[in-house]
């Protein structure tokens, strides 16, 4: 295998980066990367280089906007906000980097649905609990859903249900925007990844869809279903059994 190295800036640090070694996954914003700052490990993410310039890609949160979320950062968890700016060796910005999240297990929706129904859903009140500062400094959330949230430790800290990747967040001039519509968005994708890994999908799978969808707050779906069972995991299969036992009577 090639070695390719690439060298960014982190804090004014020149940062090594084996773009094969070191890769956490490609997306439609850039490339993501672990490395290593000190002591401390880091998701590092390159944008994707472009024809056009970076600052009119929509998807690309500009420097003034990235310093926002540099400062709320340590007030938002586990609600994850870019911690650096990344600049290449001239000083350009090229990319964000913020505290790696050390996966707990290997698929964050099986594991959710099978620990007990209390700790779940704390890990959910944690992220509801943080969104109202968003809300306050005028920052719109996007883009929630399972493939951006990841049950893990940062730094040997307590385990969290994390949500990650601020690329598409942007700055908004009226604050009427509801963000707890990307809450309603990430129980919906959990749900969805959790009914398809269990086989149950097609009508019955609408209407747990539509339910969630109606709901004024986003978590109390979750609570509802699951009440009287261990798990949310069972609580929304018994779920399933009655609405099957309804509609093919």
């Amino acid at each position: 295998m090639v070695i390719i190295m690439e060298y960014v800036y982190i804090d004014g640090e020149k940062i090594a980066i084996d773009t094969n070694r070191d890769s956490l996954g490609w997306g439609i914003n850039g490339d993501s990367y672990c490395a290593q700052m000190g002591d401390r490990l880091l998701s590092v993410k390159i944008y994707h280089s472009e024809e056009e310039p970076l600052e009119n890609l929509y998807y690309y949160p500009d420097e003034k906007t990235l310093s926002k979320f540099i400062e709320l950062a340590p007030f938002v968890k586990p609600i994850l906000l870019s911690q650096f700016l990344v600049t290449d060796e001239e000083g350009h910005y090229i990319g964000c980097a913020r505290d790696y999240i050390e996966p707990s297990y290997p698929n964050t929706t099986e594991a959710l649905f099978a620990i007990p129904r209390e700790k779940a859903l704390q890990y959910f009140y944690a992220i509801e609990e943080k969104i109202p500062v968003f809300d306050k400094n005028g920052i719109l959330l996007f883009d929630w859903h399972n493939g951006n949230a990841m049950l893990g430790t940062i730094q040997q800290g307590p385990e969290q249900l994390y949500v990650f990747d601020d690329t598409c967040y942007s700055m908004y001039a009226s604050r009427q925007k509801n963000n707890y519509i990307e809450l309603r968005r990430l129980v919906e994708s959990f749900v969805d990844d959790f009914l398809l890994q269990n086989n149950s999908d097609g009508y019955i799978h609408d209407i747990i869809m539509q339910k969630i969808y109606a709901q004024y707050r986003p978590l109390s779906f979750l609570e509802n279903v699951s009440k009287q069972q261990d798990t949310l995991g069972d609580g929304i299969l018994q779920y399933v059994k009655k609405l099957n036992n309804r509609y093919n009577e």
